[in-house]
């Protein structure tokens, strides 16, 4: 996986480092209570963080709620609410959006509550990650590198337990239409029938080999990218480029 960030030196993760900084954000996640079908939202750019986030939530038993960056105020907050998301993972900044402050317009309770949040507009959601500067941010928030590295794991050996009772029926991801013609709606994949799907298509219709590099340019919060960036190109072992 080749990530081109805006600035700084092109990130370069093997697959054995992607498996490993998923395998602790799911002991993380479990920490803080997510366990099967919980729904973990994720609110990024295309970034390797979304991609381990993805693998993680998935490891820990979890649904992973795909959010567009594209959504904006009320479409996000209809989002979150009828995804039931109860973790989100998200962006601080994206160019001149601050995620931050436009979930605090709606749910101003994840930057003043300590612990577990309780919001009417959000009720389900508990608490929030942020990727990027956390400047300013508290609360209920908590920065990427403290949720990935920190002290509040769940033990290995009950991550492993858990993975190993992912059945390929279970559900693994909810990602939503574009609401152009109405409200978003919701569309769910399981786990088997997903990656089914994903890898069929890139051996048949795009013959990809693992030493093929493999770009997509589409985000991730929508069904070519998830499908094209991280599954398909994945699945057959090509480098996917961010």
């Amino acid at each position: 996986m080749v990530f081109h960030p805006p600035s700084g030196p092109v990130v370069r993760h093997t697959y054995a480092q992607v498996r490993d900084e998923a395998f602790a954000i799911a002991r993380a996640l479990v920490a803080r209570c997510v366990t099967k079908e919980t729904r973990v939202g994720v609110l990024a750019t295309n970034r390797p963080e979304w991609v381990t986030a993805m693998f993680g939530v998935s490891l820990a038993g979890g649904t992973c709620v795909l959010l567009s960056s594209f959504a904006r105020g009320a479409e996000l907050e209809y989002l979150l609410r009828v995804a039931d998301v109860s973790l989100l993972i998200f962006e601080r900044s994206v160019l001149n959006r601050d995620f931050a402050a436009e979930i605090g317009e709606f749910c101003p309770e994840l930057a003043t509550t300590q612990g577990d949040v309780y919001a009417r507009r959000l009720p389900f959601l508990r608490r929030a990650v942020c990727i990027g500067d956390m400047d300013g941010l508290g609360g209920a928030i908590e920065g990427w590198q403290e949720f990935v590295d920190g002290d509040s794991k769940a033990p290995a050996a009950v991550v492993d337990a858990i993975a190993a009772e992912v059945a390929p029926s279970d559900r693994a991801l909810v990602f939503f239409s574009s609401g152009s013609t109405a409200k978003p709606k919701g569309v769910v994949h399981t786990t088997g029938g997903y990656i089914t799907q994903a890898t069929a298509s890139m051996q048949w219709v795009f013959d990809l080999h693992e030493d093929d590099t493999y770009w997509c340019s589409a985000d991730i919060g929508w069904v070519t990218g998830h499908s094209y960036i991280v599954y398909g190109p994945l699945s057959a072992g090509a480098t996917t480029l961010l």
